[in-house]
């Protein structure tokens, strides 16, 4: 199961790099690649008993350095974000209709 940890945390790094390039077609692959090893953690998960002290010490570590590595990604991502809401003036648009949206309605 570590190794399947390891393979996220390799394969989010080399999503880093691409964000860090900005190629954003592969850094969407890459997400989907690491997805399909989540899901696949989670299933095991559930099925493996507890992990040893030191496992789960490196398990935590992966998790953290994955927590991090999309920390990372997001930041590199939201400037392209934040200029497309500008663009499209969807900051200004979204902010009033959320307010709506979420306010109850209420009938007399």
């Amino acid at each position: 199961m570590l190794q399947s940890y390891r393979a996220v945390v390799e394969t989010a790094e080399a999503m880093l790099a691409q964000a860090r390039e900005g190629r954003w077609d592969e850094v969407a692959r890459s997400a989907r690649t690491v997805q399909g090893i989540t899901t696949s953690i989670d299933d095991a998960r559930r099925s493996a008993g507890e992990l040893s002290e030191a496992d789960e010490a490196e398990r935590v570590r992966l998790l953290t350095r994955l927590i991090t590595i999309d920390a990372e990604v997001r930041q590199l991502r939201q400037p392209w974000t934040r200029r497309l809401d500008a663009l499209l003036g969807a900051t200004s648009r979204r902010a009033s209709r959320d307010g709506a949206a979420t306010a109850p309605e209420t009938r007399g």
